[in-house]
């Protein structure tokens, strides 16, 4: 799938093992600039974000599941992230939502911009990447924190973004979308609902998503997203768990001590890093 506006993350879930972490929402954009060569960052406005050399403590089974944290990389697609946070503005269980973190992967477009649009809707924590060679990140040097100073230097791995938002949770639930899905109304609500009901550490939740109503949908598209080399959630059964390789990470829920105890996504990986995970997890017993 390709070009804006194209899938809806809708309400019906296939399960596949997992559970997933907690800060106080604030209605106001942290800025950070986050520099991956030597995992350091900065903060700009209120609150001030915890250092990414490893993963913070991860909460307890024990701990209260009332709230969610949703994590969205995001790279020069402006347009269709503003419809994606526009969907989480419309859930009908807003109060699940604890923190929406958006992880700028050295965007060239209106990003900042339209997050800011949002800072008084949602409770958005906002980072932007850089990436670079150790030695050009020492010679350009921790800068203020803000997105209008931070040096960009290309796209990188959608996986260091996704351990940012991993490294940086708040709640005991982490919520992977990616920026151009479409939240329909109740995804929040279910997928908190499914970790309220299946406590075990182990068990994760993937979320269905197909092509948006808005789109001309050929026979093709059809096939391809049900069938197909995109997604096969024709071949997935309800309420079972899944072949690891079907772990599609654009609408997926762990707990987050789950997550943070093999260590996150492979940063070291172009391509397939999620199927790579869904292994993994499997041997830590995913369910």
């Amino acid at each position: 799938m390709s070009g804006e506006g194209r899938v809806l993350a809708s309400p019906v879930f296939w399960e596949l093992g997992g559970h997933v972490r907690d800060a106080s929402p604030q209605n106001a954009v942290t800025s950070v600039k986050y520099d991956t060569c030597h995992g350091s960052d900065q903060t700009e406005g209120k609150g001030h974000a915890q250092r990414a050399e490893s993963m913070k403590p991860p909460l307890t089974v024990g701990d209260s599941i009332s709230g969610i944290t949703v994590v969205i990389p995001t790279y020069n697609r402006c347009s269709i992230l503003s419809k994606a946070l526009k969907g989480l503005c419309n859930q009908t269980k807003p109060e699940y939502i604890r923190e929406v973190i958006i992880i700028n992967d050295g965007s060239t477009d209106s990003t900042q911009e339209v997050v800011e649009q949002f800072s008084s809707l949602l409770p958005i924590r906002y980072y932007e990447l850089t990436h670079g060679s150790l030695s050009a990140a020492r010679n350009s040097g921790l800068r203020e924190a803000g997105v209008t100073n931070s040096v960009r230097a290309g796209n990188g791995s959608v996986s260091a973004a996704r351990n940012l938002g991993l490294r940086e949770a708040g709640s005991s639930i982490v919520l992977f979308l990616d920026d151009d899905v479409i939240p329909s109304p109740q995804l929040i609500c279910e997928h908190v609902r499914f970790h309220q009901e299946r406590t075990e550490l182990e068990s994760i939740l993937l979320g269905y998503v197909t092509w948006h109503s808005e789109l001309p949908i050929t026979p093709f598209m059809r096939w391809y997203g049900e069938f197909g080399a995109l997604f096969r959630f024709s071949v997935l059964k309800v309420n079972q768990v899944n072949d690891p390789r079907y772990l599609y990470s654009c609408n997926l829920s762990f707990k987050t001590a789950f997550l943070r105890s093999c260590g996150g996504f492979n940063e070291s990986l172009p391509t397939l890093e999620d199927t790579e995970l869904g292994y993994r997890l499997r041997r830590l017993g995913m369910k």
